[in-house]
Formats: C-alpha cells, structure tokens, sequence
C-alpha cells in the first residue's frame, strides 16, 4: 500500500534533524504543537502557544507512517573566534 511505503519511508529518516515551522497546537491536544519540515513533512512536538511561528530544529524519533513525532534539539552555539595570545 501507499501508506506502507510512505512509513518504509519515512523510518529511514528517524534519528536525523529537521528545520521545522510551529504552525499551530495539535488536535491531539495536551502539550504537542503541530509543525512542518521544509518538506512539508508533519512533526508532533512538545511544546506551547508561545512557541506558535517559531523556527525550531528538530530530531525525528518517531513516525506513525504519515506524521513523525520529535523533540526540540539544541544547535550548538555559532563558532566565535578564539582569543589571540598577545
């Protein structure tokens, strides 16, 4: 079926980061927000309103065919030059 290759699919992408958008909070309800890749592809994340529109970074760590499930991840900082010994 269609949505047995789309899970075969997606299962290989579990365990990498995604770029996602927060769009708004999932009908599942509780503290998930729903967001999307730049694949359009749909992620569960925990998390709240405030967070609404917010660019996030993302790893996959589950997937229910169609939508994945993820947590917010941390990039590290942005590399500043070292200090020169004077």
């Amino acid at each position: 079926t269609i949505r047995g290759i789309s899970r075969a699919e997606n299962l290989t992408l579990l365990g990498e980061r995604r770029e996602v958008l927060v769009e708004k909070e999932a009908r599942r309800g509780g503290e998930l927000l729903q967001t999307r890749t730049r694949e359009f592809k749909t992620v569960l994340v925990p998390g709240d309103a405030s967070m609404l529109g917010q660019y996030l970074n993302v790893e996959l760590t589950g997937t229910t065919g169609s939508t994945f499930t993820g947590q917010v991840v941390k990039e590290r900082a942005e590399r500043k030059p070292l200090p020169m010994a004077g």
